[in-house]
């Protein structure tokens, strides 16, 4: 966001002046749970995940832990509407 939409010179702007100086990132041993929590809680749609050393080793996105987390309910649950025992009055675009 800090580089999309603005005139840069590409060939003299250092990196280090367009990236976060200290980023959240999550231990590779961070559970499914404290990730989504994470970054629920700082309004993260994707984070860096770090090896033991410190170095990263890969970028989970929220879209990576929903489907990882649906793979765990039926599909009938999946497609319920949101109140499945609502009565409605009419049918959508009659």
């Amino acid at each position: 966001m800090r580089v999309a939409g603005h005139a840069l010179d590409l060939e003299g702007t250092l990196v280090s002046a367009c990236m976060t100086p200290t980023p959240v990132t999550l231990p590779a041993d961070s559970s499914v749970a404290y990730a989504l929590h994470l970054m629920v809680l700082e309004g993260f749609r994707n984070i860096p995940v770090l090896d033991a050393a410190g170095k990263p080793t890969a970028v989970v996105s929220m879209r990576d832990l929903i489907e990882y987390l649906s793979e765990f309910f039926n599909r009938e649950v999946m497609n319920l509407p949101p109140e499945p025992h609502a009565k409605y009055r009419s049918r959508d675009g009659a």
